[in-house]
């Protein structure tokens, strides 16, 4: 693809947690409390908490609270496995995490996923993303031997967070882009 103009615009990894890694326990910061998500209350807090934490990435598109009910009414979602993350009134982050017996069918394992993991920009650099990881980590070993994510291959402060808790790189991929031609 070099060859006919094509350079690497993004990539990704998807990364593991394997059945025989042990996962720490979380170590939430001084002065923030969690809680789980509560079914038709918490629908526009996930959404504020995604949009407000994504709002910088490369591509990033804000979501609607519908969209967010609606996933919360598939069949991967369990509203013990989504964490808010509080310091008083104010929202710090959020931790969401999936699993699904089809999934596990299809794959002949069980695995789960920590799906979306963001700390509101004023919170970073205080191990809140870690407790946050973790607790997810924790949450979904009680389930599943395997725990997944996903991360863009840039991304080298969630890459860190996620190579120091354990996670490998097992599969990655590639968005390619070339420069129209000039008339």
């Amino acid at each position: 693809l070099k060859k006919r103009g094509y350079d690497i615009e993004r990539y990704f990894w998807d990364m593991r947690l394997e059945a025989d890694h042990p996962s720490e326990p979380a170590i939430v910061p001084d002065g923030i409390t969690i809680r789980t998500f509560v079914p038709d209350q918490d629908e526009a807090v996930l959404t504020h908490v995604r949009n407000a934490t994504f709002a910088e990435h490369y591509g990033s598109v804000q979501r609607t609270v519908e969209e967010f009910t609606a996933r919360t009414k598939e069949g991967w979602f369990h509203a013990d496995g989504v964490f808010f993350a509080f310091d008083g009134e104010e929202i710090a982050g959020f931790c969401m995490t999936s699993r699904d017996k089809r999934e596990w069918e299809r794959r002949g394992e069980k695995v789960g996923h920590i799906g979306l993991l963001g700390v509101m920009p004023n919170y970073r650099g205080r191990s809140l993303g870690r407790a946050l990881l973790l607790l997810g980590v924790n949450y979904l070993r009680k389930y599943v031997d395997i725990v997944e994510l996903g991360v863009e291959g840039k991304n080298d402060n969630a890459l860190a967070l996620y190579r120091s808790a354990g996670f490998h790189q097992y599969k990655g991929w590639a968005n390619m882009a070339k420069e129209p031609a000039k008339e």
